[in-house]
């Protein structure tokens, strides 16, 4: 065992490789359980194991004072800890090392049968285990990451989902941590290509995103680059090491000698923020888009896509960009992020970001906040996402910046050199130097920059005064601009098919329909109506309308005798009232005949009737509570009313069916009574009167209730 130590092996691990085989193999047991055990359960599990444990001699099963008396024995020597009032386990620095060791001298799975023998999981009538606490469900997934069972490890986050405990744990978080402490090359050559490619994955990304020290990775990870036989995969990663420790000019030759790769989204998203740092902005965002197609349709697979590091520079660039159109999809890219997790890993940085991109576009009454909102503003990020906060407050003019903020500049310059990520130290000390212009990082960050020959990121927003901004964005409100969307939002689009038979009989069902070859929209498919409740899940390509159609959706649980089925979602009126205008309207029944969506508002009409009266009439009638009205006045054409107080104010005075008769001598009255609401209701009178009017010559054209609602009278 001593010679399987690495270099690096704490005095702990150095004494467990002192043991003799049966002493590790009872640290082995503790270990792989991961729970802590009481000392007469753990005499039972090593008394199942030690018939199928390959020792030579075998081994005998032991009575419980002399195994409690051998584990004493380890708890004295640190290999065991038993803390008060718990059971006993296996110290967390050792864990890693002592399982791995399991697994080399095949007394693993003797041990995980033995547990499961001893430790059995209760099971649901549908065979699902029952975990009673998150550590029981995390064994289970240790054990099945251990044994590179993905199936397994999908059925455990399919079990933990009926929990009654509340979960926080992911596989990310857990498989992470399994291969970090300690890393162990050795250990990770003996995984299968896949656990290999992902783990190390995880671990750079991380180390990417906290500015964590790696060292030891990355030289493993170059020995696999240099071996000439490194998967595509194992080449991305190795790039984009390179680029943060600010090997650029390699970078270049890399995916140069690497062109015949497939163009996967990791690999296109690393030539972007290469092609962004040698000033090709536009070209730069041409691979960042490409990237994006390539990883599917969803929001949740964009927020996985803006996991990887070199995606920060995305943002940059579309602030670089600088068009109306860049500007906004960078600060739809920052919504999105910011309505997720506050854990995710750029969600404070783009809070930060997106009040940029708000002031560039022109939003002045943002700034008027800037100096109360940030002053003595502390850095919640490390690492790459850093940069979007630092640069933003730069770029904000936050009064007295240089105080508060170089202190912290500082410390972040040490982190990010300590871990040899040089790219990121020299945008670092460029900031240092423009807010105290310390002599010694001037001449850091000019080595820096000369050796890496990289676009300063302090260079791409020039200073400029607030009504300056303003004066570009009002210039560019109606100039046409060349859009810079994803290619969701270009080749796709969101139609909605109306049923409408009344007002109570009526089904809205959104289609998603997509450019074809030879330029016209295909007939569409179905969208779920769940997909419109979580902001997340909504397809990417929606424009402001249909997210405010969506907004109008509706979710109720099926009565069921023994309680609530499945949820039904539906949209109420006021998505009629949302429809209005929309250019993507077609009929259920004949999908290619486009609706005309129109709004209007009850009128008021008087007329003169045979029998010397007048007639008072509002219409359509109110004859619900709804604040909708929708009226099909032709084939192509529906008309949607919008109800409001005043309204159902006037039919109640005009009494029953929303009609009054008068005698024709009260007309005076009635001429007083119509002026007096013609603010508020459309007016159509045969007698005068409502808002005062330059007299023109009579029409002789007759004037009645429009024929679209004298059916409903």
């Amino acid at each position: 065992m001593a010679s399987d130590l690495s270099p690096q092996s704490t005095p702990l691990q150095q004494c467990y490789a002192q043991l003799n085989p049966v002493q590790r193999a009872m640290v082995q047991l503790f270990a792989i359980c991961h729970t802590p055990l009481n000392r007469s359960t753990a005499c039972a599990c090593w008394n199942v194991a030690v018939p199928t444990l390959s020792f030579d001699p075998p081994l005998s099963p032991l009575k419980a004072h002399v195994f409690s008396a051998r584990i004493s024995e380890l708890i004295d020597q640190g290999m065991l800890v038993q803390p008060q009032n718990s059971g006993i386990r296996c110290p967390s620095e050792l864990q890693e090392v002592v399982v791995r060791d399991a697994v080399k001298r095949r007394t693993f799975e003797p041990i995980v049968n033995a547990i499961h023998t001893q430790l059995p999981l209760r099971q649901h009538y549908n065979k699902k285990r029952i975990f009673q606490s998150e550590q029981e469900w995390l064994r289970e997934l240790r054990i099945a990451i251990y044994r590179e069972d993905l199936t397994d490890v999908d059925t455990l986050f399919d079990e933990r989902r009926i929990a009654y405990w509340t979960p926080t744990l992911t596989f990310i978080d857990v498989f992470r941590s399994m291969l970090k402490h300690p890393f162990d090359p050795d250990w990770m050559q003996r995984l299968s290509p896949e656990f290999c490619h992902v783990g190390l994955e995880l671990i750079l990304t991380d180390a990417a995103q906290q500015c964590h020290e790696v060292e030891a990775v990355f030289e493993w990870l170059e020995e696999l680059y240099a071996t000439q036989q490194a998967t595509p995969d194992i080449v991305v990663l190795y790039g984009e090491q390179l680029w943060l420790r600010g090997y650029l000019q390699e970078v270049w030759e890399l995916l140069a000698n690497t062109e015949t790769h497939p163009p996967s989204y990791r690999r296109l998203a690393l030539q972007g923020a290469i092609a962004f740092l040698d000033g090709q902005t536009t070209e730069a965002i041409a691979h960042y888009q490409a990237s994006l197609k390539l990883v599917g349709k969803s929001n949740a697979a964009q927020m996985e896509w803006f996991e990887i590091p070199t995606t920060v520079l995305y943002l940059f660039a579309l602030l670089k960009d600088g068009s109306p159109a860049a500007l906004q999809l960078a600060h739809e890219y920052c919504t999105s992020i910011e309505r997720g997790s506050a854990q995710y890993w750029l969600h404070h940085s783009v809070q930060l970001f997106s009040r940029l991109l708000k002031i560039q576009q022109g939003q002045n009454s943002l700034a008027a906040d800037v100096a109360s909102e940030f002053f003595d503003y502390n850095l919640p990020t490390v690492g790459v996402a850093t940069l979007l906060e630092v640069y933003s407050l730069y770029w904000l003019n936050v009064p007295e910046l240089s105080q508060w903020l170089t202190p912290q500049l500082v410390q972040a310059y040490q982190r990010a050199s300590k871990a040899d990520y040089s790219w990121l130290a020299l945008e670092l000390a460029d900031l240092i130097v423009r807010l105290d212009g310390a002599e010694i990082y001037q001449e850091v960050a000019a080595g820096l920059r000369e050796t890496i020959n990289s676009q300063p990121l302090i260079e791409i927003v020039q200073h400029r005064e607030l009504w300056e901004l303003a004066l570009d964005a009002l210039t560019q409100l109606t100039s046409p601009d060349a859009p810079v969307e994803s290619d969701r939002a270009s080749h796709y689009r969101l139609a909605w098919r109306l049923q409408f038979r009344s007002l109570d009989n009526w089904q809205l069902n959104p289609v998603e329909q997509k450019l074809s070859a030879k330029g016209g929209w295909t007939k569409g498919k179905s969208i779920a109506l769940k997909r419109f409740q979580s902001v997340r899940e909504m397809p990417d390509y929606l424009t402001e309308q249909d997210r405010n159609i969506a907004k109008t959706l509706q979710m109720e649980y099926e009565y069921r005798r023994y309680g609530s089925g499945n949820p039904r979602y539906f949209f109420d009126d006021q998505a009629l009232l949302a429809l209005v205008g929309h250019p993507l309207v077609f009929w259920a029944d004949l999908d290619n005949v486009r609706v005309d969506v129109v709004a209007g508002e009850p009128e008021l009409f008087v007329q003169r009737l045979a029998n010397e009266r007048l007639q008072i009439k509002l219409a359509p009638p109110l004859v619900n509570d709804g604040e909708v009205i929708a009226v099909k006045e032709t084939p192509t054409r529906l008309k949607v009313l919008a109800i409001h107080e005043h309204h159902r104010r006037i039919a109640q005075l005009l009494g029953e069916n929303n009609c009054l008769d008068v005698p024709a001598h009260a007309e005076a009255k009635v001429l007083q009574a119509i002026a007096a609401i013609s603010t508020l209701v459309t007016i159509q009178s045969d007698i005068g009167g409502g808002v005062a009017a330059e007299e023109v010559p009579a029409d002789a054209t007759p004037h009645g209730v429009h024929p679209s609602y004298a059916d409903s009278t």
